[in-house]
């Protein structure tokens, strides 16, 4: 279906799914029930991280309809539960629960600034935006800088995550 790059399809799992999976060790220092990523494309970072925290409560926001089809199919094979996905663009979706997405994640959607000027009307109050940095770039250049930076590797494959907070100094 086109939803990764040809070249990458020997590369999947070192290049997308365990970078989704290192979001994990960040996640999880967050208070969360509800975690919302968008731009979903082929389910990553949002698929593997369900199959990691089965307990949350995910909502996969994808726009176009055949990527949204492709998610709805891999959440009924995997037998998910407590996940939705939702075929819309995130400037129209409202998220139904009450105080909003404690984390909303993305890969490749679009710079952070514009990021947290699309997620803030599903956020709570204090919630984060957990986004993936690029490695040329030094997070004090980014507009606004996040309020976190971590690393995270494992058996080669690292990726540098940048967070969010709601609360600080984002309304």
């Amino acid at each position: 279906m086109n939803l990764v790059a040809d070249g990458d399809r020997s590369e999947l799992v070192a290049k997308h799914i365990i970078p989704s999976l290192l979001m994990r060790s960040a996640i999880v220092a967050i208070p969360h029930r509800q975690i919302v990523d968008i731009g979903s494309g082929a389910g990553l970072p949002g698929i593997p991280l369900k199959v990691v925290l089965p307990g949350t409560d995910f909502v996969l926001v994808e726009s176009r309809r055949r990527r949204a089809s492709f998610l709805r199919e891999v959440v009924r094979r995997l037998s998910l539960g407590r996940i939705s996905v939702e075929n819309t663009r995130i400037e129209q979706w409202r998220n139904p629960r009450c105080g909003g997405a404690e984390v909303v994640t993305a890969r490749a959607v679009a710079s952070p600034a514009e990021l947290l000027r699309l997620i803030r009307p599903i956020l709570a109050p204090c919630g984060h935006l957990l986004v993936y940095l690029p490695t040329d770039r030094s997070p004090s250049e980014m507009n606004p800088p996040p309020v976190e930076v971590c690393t995270a590797a494992w058996r080669g494959v690292e990726v540098r995550l940048g967070l969010w907070k709601q609360s600080a100094g984002l309304a």
